[in-house]
């Protein structure tokens, strides 16, 4: 398995994310969860995302970057997170302050 294989580019996210979210949405609701609305599904996925933002800043802390593994997986991470980030914007969950 290839650097960055396990996580999707901007155009597999563009295919096939909302699909998946919309999956799990439908599964929740079949299995017994009420009063969960997709938008609230939703908005809660895109809150998930600050989790890899905090995973880049731990690691940015422990370097461990003197093998092309190690700089092609912090690359990878920095690249598809900021993207998913970007393409959600983000900044709009953050509070004014």
């Amino acid at each position: 398995m290839r650097i960055g294989e396990r996580s999707w580019g901007g155009q597999q996210r563009d295919h096939g994310e909302i699909g998946l979210l919309k999956s799990y949405h439908e599964t929740l609701v079949e299995n017994g969860v009420r009063g969960y609305e997709f938008d609230e599904c939703q908005k809660d996925y895109l809150l998930s995302m600050f989790r890899p933002l905090h995973v880049l800043v731990r690691a940015g802390a422990n370097p461990d970057f003197d093998s092309d593994r190690g700089r092609a997986l912090l690359s990878a991470l920095v690249r598809r997170t900021s993207a998913a980030m970007a393409d959600h914007r983000m900044d709009e969950l953050l509070p004014d302050g």
